[in-house]
């Protein structure tokens, strides 16, 4: 349905004509319709890749905020642990559980650093690589709206070659 063709006009035969003047014209609404559409998608597609780097440095700080939180709570568990030879055995235990814990948490969310890094940055390169395509389309689009205009390859005269159709000879026609 895109790529329907109207001829929407027709040079007569045996007109003179000139390099570059135009002989036929098809409706380009269809492809005029595809063209905006990919600039659109365009647009779109960068603000998302804009969006998503503003993002990866929001949830970076943000990662990097609960690292320090989970450093410092490592931090106290280790001083009250310090305090276990003045303090009763079951909460000499628990301050050693705490800071045992807390160690394990602080190690994971600082393997998980250049994980969460790597997502985003994936996930930014997937919206650069649609990006890329969505321009490829949008280059296409702006080809397919000039070749709705048919142009003279050279000066001379318009011929018109008779075409079959419906079984019969005819000529080209507008419509």
């Amino acid at each position: 349905n895109d790529f329907s063709l109207i001829l929407m006009s027709l040079a007569k035969p045996g007109l003179h004509v000139k390099v570059g003047d135009q002989v036929g014209q098809f409706d380009p609404q269809m492809q005029q319709q595809r063209l905006d559409d990919y600039k659109d998608t365009v647009v779109q597609t960068q603000n998302n890749v804009k969006r998503m780097i503003a993002n990866l440095a929001a949830i970076r700080e943000g990662h990097d905020q609960t690292v320090r939180t989970a450093k410092a709570s490592w931090d106290k568990a280790l001083l009250d642990l310090q305090t276990a030879p003045v303090r009763s055995a079951i909460d000499a235990e628990k301050y050693k559980l705490s800071a045992e814990q807390n160690d394990a948490t602080y190690k994971q969310l600082l393997d998980e650093a250049s994980l969460v890094i790597e997502q985003q940055q994936a996930q930014i390169r997937v919206q650069q690589l649609n990006l890329d395509q969505s321009a490829i389309e949008l280059k296409r689009a702006e080809v397919n709206v000039q070749r709705m205009t048919i142009k003279s390859p050279m000066d001379g005269i318009v011929v018109m070659q008779s075409i079959v159709r419906n079984g019969e000879f005819g000529q080209i026609r507008e419509g």
